[in-house]
């Protein structure tokens, strides 16, 4: 971990801030900003516990999510040095190379011994909503959206409905429900970056307008 710039503000609260923050040899995940309020808890004996962190401006590859110790502790684990409660995102982006979801904003929250309990993210547009919980074959997502455009794509969701798994190199969407183009599309959707990118999946199209 790199940090480019360390600073603590006493009013209208004391607060540790963090910015042009690196992890990884590569530096491929990046934090604009982490700023931690009443870090005076950090002092005493462990476990320390904090009880929220804000982070601004991450971004975050899927595989090096998977690597962290949020998501490694069990729920009956011993409590880590520093256990920390919630991290609140802002403007932050969880990525697979080129591709990822962007303008994220939500919350993620953890049990006392530090292992991760849940997370809603929501789009910055509000045209996105992301629940996840942890699961035994990965994180489990139940995905709302309603007028979503992904990124750099030109298509339209009026409504989107999917339930899926996420690992460290996949993505399984198990099924969704959508209305686009006119019409109404369900299927079953995989992404997989293990070794390059591919993706396979079934999809049924109904009154799809072709002129969209």
């Amino acid at each position: 971990v790199k940090v480019g710039q360390v600073s603590m503000s006493f009013f209208p609260e004391i607060r540790l801030s963090l910015k042009n923050v690196s992890v990884g040899a590569s530096g491929d995940a990046r934090i604009e900003e982490i700023r931690i309020t009443s870090p005076i808890s950090l002092y005493g004996s462990s476990p320390k516990e904090i009880q929220r962190i804000d982070v601004q401006g991450a971004t975050w590859p899927v595989a090096r999510l998977f690597e962290s110790p949020f998501l490694q502790a069990s729920p009956g684990a011993t409590p880590s040095s520093v256990v920390i409660r919630q991290i609140h995102l802002a403007k932050s982006q969880l990525v697979v190379g080129d591709m990822g979801l962007r303008d994220l904003d939500g919350d993620l929250n953890f049990t006392v011994v530090g292992g991760f309990q849940n997370a809603s993210l929501l789009a910055a547009d509000r045209s996105l909503r992301i629940q996840a919980t942890p699961g035994p074959q990965g994180v489990i997502l139940s995905i709302e959206g309603n007028g979503w455009r992904p990124a750099n794509t030109v298509v339209f969701f009026d409504g989107l409905r999917a339930k899926g798994v996420l690992q460290k190199d996949r993505l399984l969407i198990e099924s969704f429900d959508t209305a686009a183009l006119g019409g109404v599309l369900k299927g079953n959707w995989l992404l997989d970056w293990g070794s390059g990118l591919a993706m396979a999946g079934d999809a049924m199209l109904t009154r799809l307008d072709c002129t969209k």
